[in-house]
C-alpha cells in the first residue's frame, strides 16, 4: 500500500528497507550523509548478509565523506556514486520505495520537518529504479564510481551471459555439422578427423587437438588449468576413456592413426 509517512517514521522505514527480508538489493540516494547509529548498525548488519547497497552522493561531498567511504566501501563492500548537483532523496528496494526530503542525516531525522512517501507498487517501484535510480546514475559513465559487490556482480553476469552466448552459438553452428563417428573407427568416415569430441562432456566440436574442450567445458577447466587432470573421452572417436588437455587421444586412437596425435609443444 502507498502511504505518506510522517517525518518520525521515515527514518524507520529506511532501516526496514535495508534488512528487509529476501532483499539482495537496496540503492540509497542521499546527497548529504552522516549516519545515526541505528542507520550504522543496519548497514554493518546488511554487510554480513552481503547485501548489495549502492550509495549515491553529491560530488563535492567525496573529501568529507573520506572516513565514511572506508567503511562503507573497504570494510561493508558497498558500491559509491558521486554525482553533480545531486538533490533526490530516494531509498529504494526492489519491492518498495521511499521518496522524501531527507537525507540520511542524523539532524534531519532529529531536527528537521520533513517529507517521505512510501510506494511499494511493485509496477512504480520497478519503473523508477529502472529509469531513475539505474539509468541516471548506476549506468551512466559521467559519474565517478567506486565499486563494491553491486558493479562485481554486475561484471559477472555479463561474463556468464557472453560466456552463454558463445556457447549457444557453438552449439548452433555444431548442430548443423552433426555427424556419427562409428565407435570402429572407419578412416573412410569423411568427418573423421574434422569433428571431435569434448574431453569432458562428449559434446562434438571440430577436431584440434590444442582445444580439446567446448566453451562451456572450458570456462570450467581454466579456473585450475591442470592439464594433467583426468577427463572422459577421447577427443578423436569419442569413447569413454582417461585422457587429459595434455593427452586427449585414447591409447587407441593414439596407435592407430599417428596423424590425430597433438604437434610437440603445443599448448591449448
Amino acid at each position: 500500500m502507498n502511504e505518506i509517512l510522517k517525518p518520525h517514521q521515515i527514518s524507520s522505514r529506511i532501516l526496514d528497507l535495508i534488512l528487509e527480508e529476501r532483499i539482495e538489493e537496496v540503492f540509497l540516494v542521499t546527497p548529504y550523509y552522516n549516519p545515526w547509529k541505528r542507520l550504522v548498525d543496519a548497514l554493518e548488519e546488511a554487510a554480513k548478509m552481503d547485501r548489495r547497497i549502492v550509495f549515491v552522493f553529491r560530488s563535492d561531498q567525496e573529501k568529507k565523506l573520506k572516513n565514511d567511504i572506508r567503511l562503507l566501501n573497504d570494510r561493508f563492500g558497498f558500491d559509491i556514486i558521486f554525482v553533480d548537483h545531486l538533490h533526490s532523496k530516494i531509498y529504494a528496494n526492489k519491492s518498495s520505495i521511499i521518496l522524501s526530503s531527507m537525507n540520511l542525516y542524523d539532524c534531519s531525522q532529529t531536527n528537521n520537518h520533513e517529507f517521505g512517501y512510501y510506494i511499494e507498487t511493485r509496477y512504480e517501484v520497478k519503473k523508477i529504479i529502472d529509469n531513475v535510480i539505474k539509468k541516471d546514475f548506476i549506468d551512466s559513465d559521467k559519474w565517478k564510481k567506486i565499486e563494491g559487490r553491486y558493479y562485481q556482480k554486475v561484471k559477472q553476469d555479463e561474463e556468464d551471459r557472453v560466456a552463454k552466448e558463445k556457447k549457444k552459438e557453438f552449439d548452433r553452428k555444431n548442430k548443423s555439422n552433426k555427424v556419427n563417428i562409428s565407435t570402429n573407427r572407419n578412416i573412410n568416415n569423411y568427418n573423421f578427423g574434422k569433428i571431435g569430441h569434448c574431453l569432458r562432456c562428449n559434446q562434438q566440436i571440430p577436431y584440434n587437438t590444442e582445444r580439446p574442450l567446448c566453451y562451456g567445458c572450458y570456462d570450467i577447466w581454466s579456473v585450475f588449468q591442470n592439464y594433467d587432470y583426468e577427463e572422459k573421452y577421447c577427443i578423436l572417436c569419442g569413447d569413454n576413456a582417461p585422457t587429459s588437455m595434455r593427452k586427449p587421444l585414447c591409447d587407441r586412437c593414439f596407435n592407430e592413426y599417428p596423424w590425430a596425435r597433438p604437434k610437440l609443444g603445443s599448448a591449448f
